[in-house]
């Protein structure tokens, strides 16, 4: 991913939306149980997941389709139903990808209209940039300092790049047998996180690999194994530099 991608995107602050009123809290999707907003995503009653719990009427009152339209593409334009406070100062330009008419697939299908979304505009080439953009943004604003996830491919490449950004640090778990096409995912690598490769067993369940994939290749080039010991990988940094104007993908 070339660094000029990397970009800082103006925000009107006096935009709708930048008052915390219209997020409630967090309350459970299971049984109800209500929590305080906060990095919490379980709930302590059931252990169901948390969701973000907002006041909708409100939202209602001021938003519709029209004022939608006329902001600036990207998913920030839909600000007041998203679980932050506010349009982060700094981040990628995310969201806003187009719907691509699939007329020859459609037909073979038995489908009358297709169309297909290209998330491949958004700057990891990938759709997992858009709940990075939101969490990375609403981690800054619990004051915390760094990114962190386990991923088999594409959020890693999103995670790095959303804290590279911001100037965070970012630290990538990946399976110790993962493909190594995979493992040297360009947004990854340039955006300098720092990858452990780790067996099946220590991964979390839903980040964990088939049975079926085979040891491979790390990015430095040495074989990996399903030990349950984790193991670190280089990766490459570079430089990141940012621009002053959005990048528009429509």
């Amino acid at each position: 991913m070339p660094t000029d991608t990397l970009l800082t995107p103006t925000i009107d602050t006096a935009a709708p939306g930048h008052a915390t009123e219209r997020i409630l809290g967090l309350a459970c999707r299971n049984c109800g149980h209500a929590q305080p907003l906060g990095a919490n995503y379980v709930c302590p009653a059931c252990f169901g997941p948390l969701d973000v719990d907002y006041d909708l009427s409100g939202v209602r009152a001021s938003l519709d389709k029209a004022t939608i339209a006329a902001r600036a593409p990207g998913i920030w334009r839909y600000l007041e139903l998203l679980p932050v406070s506010a349009a982060p100062l700094r981040g990628l330009p995310v969201g806003s990808t187009p719907l691509l008419a699939a007329d020859r697939i459609g037909p073979a299908l038995g489908i009358d209209r297709l169309w297909i979304k290209d998330d491949t505009r958004n700057p990891t080439l990938s759709f997992k940039d858009r709940a990075v953009a939101i969490a990375a943004a609403r981690a800054v604003e619990f004051g915390i300092t760094t990114l962190a996830c386990a991923s088999t491919g594409n959020l890693a490449g999103a995670t790095a790049a959303a804290a590279a950004v911001l100037g965070l640090p970012a630290y990538v778990f990946i399976p110790s047998d993962l493909e190594p096409a995979k493992v040297d995912h360009a947004p990854t690598r340039r955006a300098g996180a720092s990858s452990t490769s780790t067996s099946a067993r220590s991964m979390p369940r839903a980040a964990r690999p088939s049975p079926s994939r085979s040891p491979s290749r790390s990015a430095g080039g040495a074989r990996t194994s399903s030990s349950p010991r984790s193991r670190r990988v280089p990766c490459s940094r570079s430089s990141l530099a940012g621009s002053n104007s959005w990048s528009r993908s429509v």
